[in-house]
């Protein structure tokens, strides 16, 4: 019985002798990829905190180019740069955004939409402002030269308009009903205005596209 436990004992050291390099390349491979882990959570981290920062200075020169058209030019430039270091941030698409927004008051609207049909490409579906930017990029369609793209926005505006599970339906219904007054189809319109209302809501829980469609009614 010694014997064999010696014999078992003797083997086992032979094992370790044998795999030993393999055992702490192992423990070493393992290691590494802990530690790798580690560091590319903390870059993340890092990456997003640059990316917030970034967007928060190009929010400042958005809001200022409302002052001063001559300020758009910077906030494309911007918006593009930032896209450009960030894109793997959560943040990227949001700079898309801004730089739509800054082509189209430049008048570079087929850019614009362009731009944002890649940003909404790359939002999450599950962001709350993905219907937003959906009536966004509709409505830069429609203001298109392009008859094609005319028709896109239109039918994109009142898809999102009828769809009573979407966040932003309200939204879209105001804004299909402005569609329909420009284009000298007031009833359709104020029908559309006066669908916004429900009959159960108290005066003052409607919605600001509610009220808003109200004083679209009232001034005619």
């Amino acid at each position: 019985m010694e014997m064999q436990n010696l014999l078992s004992i003797k083997e086992a050291t032979n094992i370790v002798n044998t795999y030993r390099t393999q055992i702490f390349t192992g423990i070493a491979i393992v290691a590494i990829a802990i530690s790798g882990l580690i560091y590319w959570q903390f870059s993340r981290v890092q990456q997003e905190q640059n990316a917030l920062q970034a967007l928060s200075e190009i929010l400042v020169e958005y809001n200022r180019a409302y002052e001063n058209n001559e300020l758009w030019q910077d906030v494309e430039v911007g918006a593009r740069t930032g896209y450009r270091q960030y894109a793997r941030s959560t943040l990227a698409p949001f700079f898309l955004g801004l730089q739509a927004e800054a082509l189209m008051q430049q008048d570079k609207l087929n850019d614009a939409i362009i731009t944002m049909d890649t940003m909404i490409k790359q939002l999450s579906t599950r962001s709350p402002f993905y219907d937003s930017y959906r009536i966004k990029s509709a409505r830069m369609k429609l203001s298109s030269e392009d008859k094609v793209k005319q028709e896109e926005g239109l039918q994109e505006l009142v898809k999102l308009a009828e769809n009573q599970k979407k966040s932003q339906q309200q939204q879209a219904q105001y804004y299909l009903g402005l569609y329909y007054q420009d284009h000298d189809q007031i009833e359709k319109a104020h029908g559309l205005w006066k669908s916004l209302g429900s009959k159960e809501e108290k005066p003052d829980m409607r919605s600001v596209w509610a009220m808003m469609a109200e004083q679209q009614i009232k001034q005619g």
